[in-house]
């Protein structure tokens, strides 16, 4: 596919700023079968990997002198056990929201080992596999004291990154299952281990290199304190991996902050679909489409038989309803009632039906945004952003459209196919500047919101009847009400689900045998 556009880099032009991970609402049914049907995504399969890399040499067992987002000094702890404690809360997340995925625990710079066969100074704490509670519980002992940490592995001046990274490589390499995404979140708070004539140091970037073509992921989790700042320049830049959607991180400088780049790059942010947008007959705009807002929900329970507590696996087999013959798939047609009548048709003839054409985006032409009216949605929202991996410049082509339908005020208006055999839709795209805040970190992302238009069919017409006047003394009333309970800083984003907060709460103290909290606090209430 050709694009007038020219060609462009790889890179994007933007921060994405949210760490989305589409696991709940990817298996989610609409009636409609679209956006939110399992098979209008372009999914590769497969499991996510993620190893932790920390970091155990001598500079990681200082104090790190956490702050809060106050300023004030909170408390004294080491930086190794910061990390520690960031991958045990992002392993305790991980367990609920994707317990599919392979996680690994490698620390280097030891004094010991933990296999005769691992290089020195490499301990592999836990091998890449599916989150467990004894992982859990392996890692809430590391948390408790430095001393204990440093009895399983010890720590040495020799800093064995190349070593850990050969090792990492290894544990990518024994996965037998199919492998979506492979990363490595390297915790550490020495900013220049090797010298710029050091052999170690060539070689590690030369081990960089082949990560990347080997698609693996090396994100750097840099660790500042009050008596140590971390430098980017001085040599983690060239070799870490910075991807599209975070092209400068911010060091952390306590345990807050560290926690939220831990969760959000361990998250795996998947598209919700990866189509052309077609601009005009000749040229084409590579897109993904995400989500940003999705209902979290419980997991979905597992029959279990009673006597032996193995998993129950359930099978749907047809039947002929006069004879009590198997049927095959092969033996089955479609019928649709009409008039009293059983219209009968194959699955070749129902295909055709309901194909309207290639999945993709069509520009239909561009709208005043203030004619378009905004409780016209009947679905939630997506976000759209560009993607390079299908059309080459897309990111330079939608930037353009971007910037002019936010200087002329206009919405794009397009027709959307989600996925093959999907029913077509219109949709309105609406425009969003990027916003930074004022240390230069991104707030809000640009692009474009899509916005499901309703058909005809779709609009409900509701019967209003006037309303009685109301006196002015009820008019006053009304108005000392709001005015007195003024809650203009309400914000819903702040409060957890509490039903679900509550439900793992409870799963996780049976998981990991300790007492579950008779008083939930509930900050609904």
């Amino acid at each position: 596919m050709s694009s007038v556009f020219g060609s462009g880099s790889g890179s994007s032009l933007w921060q994405w700023g949210a760490a989305i991970d589409d696991e709940e609402d990817y298996y989610n049914k609409d009636s409609s079968g679209s956006f939110n049907d399992p098979e209008s995504q372009v999914y590769k399969g497969g499991k996510d990997c993620v190893v932790f890399a920390i970091d155990c040499s001598p500079p990681m067992f200082d104090d790190m002198g956490s702050i809060s987002s106050e300023g004030d000094h909170i408390s004294e702890q080491s930086y190794v056990l910061t990390a520690i404690k960031a991958v045990h809360s992002a392993l305790r997340n991980k367990i609920i929201c994707s317990d599919k995925d392979l996680v690994g625990i490698v620390l280097f710079s030891t004094e010991n080992r933990k296999n005769e066969t691992d290089p020195e100074h490499v301990y592999v704490l836990q091998d890449l596999d599916v989150p467990s509670a004894e992982q859990i519980q392996q890692l809430q002992e590391l948390c408790s004291e430095t001393s204990e940490l440093l009895t399983i592995c010890g720590t040495s001046d020799v800093y064995a990154l190349n070593d850990a990274l050969w090792v990492c490589g290894n544990l990518f390499s024994n996965v037998r299952s199919k492998v979506e995404t492979k990363r490595i979140l390297l915790f550490t708070n020495v900013d220049s281990p090797y010298s710029a004539q050091d052999d170690l140091r060539r070689q590690l970037e030369t081990k960089t290199r082949d990560f990347a073509d080997l698609n693996v992921e090396l994100a750097l989790m840099h660790m500042s304190g009050e008596g140590r700042r971390f430098n980017l320049d001085a040599f983690y830049r060239q070799i870490v991996s910075n991807s599209d959607d975070e092209p400068d991180s911010p060091v952390a400088s306590g345990f807050e902050s560290l926690l939220a780049r831990v969760r959000y790059k361990a998250q795996r942010k998947r598209a919700r679909m990866t189509i052309p947008w077609k601009i005009t007959r000749d040229s084409s705009i590579g897109i993904k489409v995400y989500n940003l807002v999705g209902t979290s929900t419980k997991a979905s329970y597992v029959w279990l038989d009673a006597d032996n507590n193995e998993e129950i696996v359930s099978k749907t087999r047809y039947y002929c309803a006069e004879t009590a013959t198997p049927l095959l798939s092969t033996d089955l047609k479609y019928c649709f009632k009409y008039g009293g009548e059983k219209v009968v048709f194959t699955k070749s003839e129902v295909d055709y039906m309901s194909s309207f054409g290639d999945p993709g985006l069509l520009l239909l032409g561009f709208k005043p945004r203030s004619r378009e009216l905004t409780d016209h949605n009947v679905k939630k929202c997506s976000f759209v952003y560009p993607d390079e991996t299908i059309v080459s410049g897309s990111t330079r082509a939608f930037a353009a459209l971007l910037d002019r339908c936010l200087k002329l005020d206009h919405v794009p208006i397009c027709r959307l196919i989600a996925r093959k055999n999907a029913c077509p839709e219109f949709v309105a795209l609406l425009p969003q500047e990027e916003r930074v805040d004022d240390d230069g970190n991104q707030v809000i992302p640009p692009g474009f919101h899509v916005i499901v238009l309703p058909f005809a069919d779709d609009i409900r017409e509701i019967k209003k009847n006037s309303l009685p006047e109301p006196s002015e003394e009820q008019v006053r009333a009304m108005k000392k009400l709001i005015t007195s309970m003024n809650f203009s800083a309400f914000s819903s984003e702040r409060f957890e689900n509490p039903t679900l907060q509550k439900h793992y709460a409870v799963i996780e103290a049976l998981a990991l045998n300790m007492d579950a909290e008779d008083d939930f606090n509930d900050h609904t209430s």
